[in-house]
């Protein structure tokens, strides 16, 4: 069968991932660019102002989860109204979820810690119970 999908020369395999070669040296050049005009000042910067670099990123995290947070409370309020949920059910909503989440996280936690528990007890009991299962 000659299918033309299965063609193995070499030309025939160079050509077809002709595509990929040009759009792999393209991102190479771009993150060329990209590296000498954004992240080469920032880390010369970072080399010389220590002390400044470190408050920038570090005010510049908490604005970020800050904004962040902000950002999906309000979306999260939108949607509510979206749904005509009253203003004291938006509020219930907003408050009591993340409880909800961690309640559940913490009772996921509490059925490891049993399992662990229990996986312990049952090897550290191991030799008495064989021992007893022999000698009935």
């Amino acid at each position: 069968m000659n299918n033309i999908y299965e063609k193995k020369g070499l030309l025939n395999r160079i050509k077809e991932s002709g595509s990929l070669f040009i759009f792999i040296f393209f991102a190479l050049i771009a993150s060329l660019i990209i590296m000498n005009l954004l992240i080469f000042p920032i880390a010369i910067f970072s080399i010389k102002y220590k002390t400044a670099f470190t408050i920038i990123v570090k005010y510049l995290f908490w604005i970020f989860v800050i904004a962040s947070a902000i950002y999906l409370l309000i979306k999260r309020i939108i949607f509510y109204k979206k749904n005509e949920l009253s203003n004291v059910q938006i509020i219930k909503n907003i408050l009591v979820r993340p409880f909800s989440f961690i309640l559940f996280l913490f009772l996921i936690l509490l059925s490891i810690f049993l399992l662990i528990a229990f996986i312990n007890f049952i090897l550290q009991k191991n030799y008495y119970l064989l021992y007893k299962i022999i000698n009935f």
